[in-house]
């Protein structure tokens, strides 16, 4: 979809950047849009990542979706 691309596109320029913070956004809202189209397994992978590459203020924050890949 277009929206897909544009989130890869995001997230792959804002790899190796000063924003992390951003850089996660980009890459769990693709999260949640694999999760709003059934793919459950590559939301999963993505927040499984995430979580372990998050600074401790930002895992709380991503264990949300985290919880939701695994219930789905």
């Amino acid at each position: 979809s277009n929206l897909e691309a544009a989130l890869l596109s995001a997230y792959e320029e804002s790899r190796g950047g000063d924003y992390p913070r951003q850089r996660a956004q980009v890459h769990t809202t693709l999260a949640d849009l694999y999760q709003a189209t059934g793919r459950f397994a590559e939301a999963l992978t993505i927040y499984e990542e995430e979580l372990r590459e998050a600074p401790r203020a930002m895992r709380a924050w991503l264990a949300r979706g985290h919880v939701r890949a695994l219930c789905a």
